[in-house]
């Protein structure tokens, strides 16, 4: 995501002024010079990484940074690390907080306030509509939980693409993915895939008898198959065999069984 000008900011505040290491922090910094010296380390290695354009690592850096060191101008840096790295609402956030610390200087709170305009016209909206959500269902977007407020209506979102999944009963029923242009605005409906009845999953449900599997083969183990098998057969033998008479005259003689399972039919020559 591209940041040019805010990029410099990152770059312009010396390593004391960022660890917010003035004179009023002396007394601190000699109780935790352990902690002040692994910051000014951190600092000035996520600022190589600005210079290079590798922000997820600047983003680590800083936000270590910000854990011993926990200022305005930090706060600063990590909120462009973090819109470059694609996180424009965390980042934006921190720098509003960063405009409104009290421990923020005149350059750091100008530079935050500058940069707080550029970054919210990039955010987007995203509009999630899902059943269910808040009476047994939930909604995670990219992984984490979305509140059942959220649903329904349009929410800030980053740019880019997100995978939204709705979940039931710890089970995922549904997902997908929508794309949010940058400045703009997506909605999607999270519908669940339709169940399969189990008569048509051939399954045994209610009303329904499974068949019998023990020692059988199915239909053709069944009684009444061999007997309208037998019937049919007989019926088609005793057709044709009215066919040769009345073609040739002379009576034939035939002998079988209809006893299921077979039917023989004997025709003398």
């Amino acid at each position: 995501m591209g940041c040019p000008r805010l990029a410099l900011a990152a770059l312009v505040l010396a390593p004391a002024v960022a660890l917010g290491l003035t004179a009023s922090t002396v007394h601190a910094q000699d109780e935790d010079a352990q902690a002040t010296a692994t910051a000014r380390a951190l600092f000035q290695e996520g600022v190589t990484f600005v210079e290079a354009h590798d922000w997820p690592n600047a983003v680590d850096r800083f936000r270590r940074v910000y854990q011993l060191r926990p200022n305005g101008a930090v706060r600063l840096n990590l909120g462009l690390a973090l819109a470059h790295a694609g996180h424009v609402i965390e980042g934006t956030e921190l720098l509003h907080q960063a405009a409104i610390d009290g421990d923020t200087t005149g350059t750091v709170r100008r530079q935050a306030v500058a940069a707080i305009p550029e970054l919210e016209a990039k955010i987007g909206h995203l509009t999630v509509h899902a059943d269910g959500v808040g009476s047994g269902s939930d909604v995670t977007l990219d992984g984490a939980p979305l509140p059942a407020a959220s649903v329904g209506v349009a929410v800030p979102a980053d740019p880019g693409t997100h995978t939204l999944t709705l979940v039931r009963s710890g089970a995922t029923i549904a997902t997908t993915t929508v794309e949010v242009p940058e400045g703009g605005a997506a909605e999607v409906t999270l519908q669940p895939a339709l169940a399969v009845p189990p008569d048509a999953a051939g399954g045994a449900g209610a009303g329904t008898t499974a068949p019998s599997s023990g020692g059988s083969n199915g239909v053709l183990g069944e009684w009444w198959f061999w007997t309208a098998v037998g019937g049919g057969v007989l019926v088609t033998t005793l057709i044709i065999i009215a066919a040769v008479v009345a073609s040739s005259g002379t009576p034939m003689p035939i002998g079988g069984n209809t006893d299921p399972p077979f039917l023989n039919v004997m025709v003398s020559p």
